[in-house]
Order: C-alpha cells, then sequence, then structure tokens
C-alpha cells in the first residue's frame, strides 16, 4: 500500500501508520521530498486506515494529524480532504482519537456506504453555486 501526503505541498519527513481490520500494525518509512509512504502487506485485512504525523510542510514542522482508509489494495493519498471524509464517515470529532480505537473497536462506523455519504456531503458542500 503506498500514496502520497500532502497539505498543498508535501508532508516530508512524516510517519505514517496503518491499521487495519486484522493483521498488524504497520508502520512506513519517513515519507519522501514529494510525501511519498510505502508499507508492505501480507497478513492484512482490508478495510485499512493510515494515519500521518509529523514531518515538515515547505521546511515548517507539520502539527497536523491525518487519516484516510483504504477499502481494498491501491493508492491512499492522505490530505486534509481524506481526513475530512474519515471524520465525517466515522462520525468521529477527533479522528485521531477513532483511529486509536480501531485498534480495539475494529471498523463499525467505516465502511463503503459511510464513505461514499462522506464524500458525497464534502462535494455537496464545497460545490459553488452559479
Amino acid at each position: 500500500m503506498s500514496g502520497t501526503a500532502a497539505v498543498g505541498a508535501p508532508v516530508v519527513g512524516a510517519n505514517v501508520s496503518v491499521t487495519c481490520t486484522s493483521g498488524a500494525k504497520l508502520t512506513s518509512q519517513p515519507t519522501s521530498s514529494s510525501g511519498l509512504w510505502q508499507v508492505v502487506l501480507s497478513d492484512q485485512t482490508f478495510p485499512c486506515a493510515a494515519q500521518l504525523s509529523g514531518g515538515t510542510v515547505n521546511g515548517v514542522t507539520n502539527t497536523l494529524q491525518l487519516h484516510s482508509v483504504a477499502l481494498n489494495k491501491g493508492t491512499l493519498n492522505i490530505t486534509p480532504i481524506t481526513d475530512l471524509v474519515v471524520t465525517n464517515a466515522s462520525q468521529a470529532a477527533n479522528p485521531s482519537a477513532w483511529y486509536a480505537a480501531i485498534a480495539s473497536a475494529g471498523f463499525t462506523t467505516v465502511n463503503a456506504a459511510s464513505l461514499n455519504s462522506a464524500l458525497n456531503l464534502l462535494v455537496t458542500e464545497f460545490t459553488c453555486a452559479p
């Protein structure tokens, strides 16, 4: 599993942790100068959630923790938009607390339907009326 971590510019040197429905928790090497990260899945079962922390953006310390969710294999980018989708889909006031809880509680609120609903909500909110 791999992707890009960005907030308008790449998040460099950040840590990405990945927790899946089952299997060991994974941690990537620090994100590259272009924000790329990667973990190798072995015994993990989808869905999986990722949390980014630390690093820098344009040389300034990144203080945000950002999240994303994958329902199956593929690219998993981590951005403020993916964090908004996770926040809405999980119905969590604090997505970092939700991420910490999935290790014990699992993915009780985040699934294809809740992710699609959250994405549609954001598209509606960001669509400008003519």
